[in-house]
């Protein structure tokens, strides 16, 4: 009699589980919300917007106070998703422009130079790019970011870098 009790009340916190993670972890949206209050706890939902990075596994974090961007990387399990922490670039404290590398490959960077009408260019190959600008129309600080864009390879791709270390960004 013990050892059916026991199976049931396991069987029943497996659903329970398994009920939990469907619900929470849906949609990539969600994932990334659940992620933002475990690894941002005082951070409040009305704080920030959410941005999907087309084609990829990002969805970017946009705080307001103060301007941080959070980058979170989304992967599907059995049609669970997760989000990670992948990196963070604090735009009020630094030049919003930097590079991101994972394994000395690029995976993602942030610019804020492109001229207008100009394609963002590493290593002779096009990035994919998403312009923030347009989330930035509220702040005193918008003419700053008026140019940010954050761009990523199709895959993460390894870099040359110039004379002085640097891999260097092209405009075309």
């Amino acid at each position: 009699m013990k050892k059916y009790i026991t199976l049931s009340l396991i069987g029943v916190v497996l659903v329970s589980i398994i009920t939990y993670i469907s619900i929470n972890f849906n949609t990539k949206e969600n994932a990334v919300n659940f992620a933002i209050h475990k690894d941002l706890p005082t951070l409040k939902k009305e704080d920030y917007k959410l941005v999907k990075v087309p084609n990829s596994p990002y969805i970017l974090c946009i705080t307001d106070i103060p301007h941080s961007i959070y980058v979170y990387k989304t992967t599907s399990i059995l049609n669970m998703n997760f989000a990670s922490i992948s990196g963070a670039e604090q735009l009020y404290a630094g030049e919003g422009i930097g590079m991101h590398f994972f394994n000395e490959k690029l995976i993602y960077g942030f610019d804020k130079d492109r001229p207008k009408g100009k394609e963002i260019y590493i290593d002779g190959k096009k990035m994919r790019t998403v312009y923030l600008s347009k989330y930035f129309i509220k702040s005193k600080y918008k003419i700053n970011y008026k140019n940010l864009a954050f761009y990523y390879p199709s895959k993460p791709m390894k870099t040359t870098e110039n004379s002085l270390g640097f891999t260097e960004v092209t405009y075309r």
